[in-house]
């Protein structure tokens, strides 16, 4: 039997497709029959472990620092940033979003964390970290 259909290293790096869901809501996002995705990679690629790796090292937290929700939320996003490979029906005030850090940051953050009481689907950027984590997401995308 051909084990590697359970590459899951391989198949974070290329990524899949994470239809999103309404924070207000919870139903799928889109226009039409287009479906608005987010291409992220999964947990596993090396690509996002070693800038996890790197942002580990930079951010050693100093005893005394203060722990907000603005911080976390910020530390989140500096982590889930490099999963994001691409998006497709995005745009941002009519422009298509791309993978630049410009764009992925200003859809990470376009809900807070822990602001707002509990919609009926997670923020973006935890719908991406979630999406990310579920190895069945992956496996098979060599």
């Amino acid at each position: 039997m051909d084990f590697s259909k359970f590459d899951g290293a391989v198949g974070s790096e290329n990524g899949g497709r994470l239809h999103l869901l309404d924070y207000v809501t919870g139903q799928p996002i889109g226009e039409g029959d287009k479906a608005s995705v987010v291409l992220v990679r999964g947990a596993e690629a090396a690509s996002f472990r070693s800038a996890v790796k790197a942002l580990d090292a930079s951010k050693m937290r100093k005893d005394g620092d203060d722990e907000t929700i603005d911080k976390i939320h910020e530390e989140l996003v500096g982590r889930v940033k490099s999963l994001v490979i691409g998006f497709e029906n995005i745009s941002n005030r009519g422009e298509a979003l791309t993978a630049s850090e410009i764009d992925v940051l200003w859809f990470l953050n376009l809900q807070k964390i822990g602001v707002m009481a509990k919609g009926k689907a997670p923020t973006f950027v935890e719908q991406v970290l979630n999406f990310a984590r579920d190895r069945a997401n992956f496996l098979g995308n060599e």
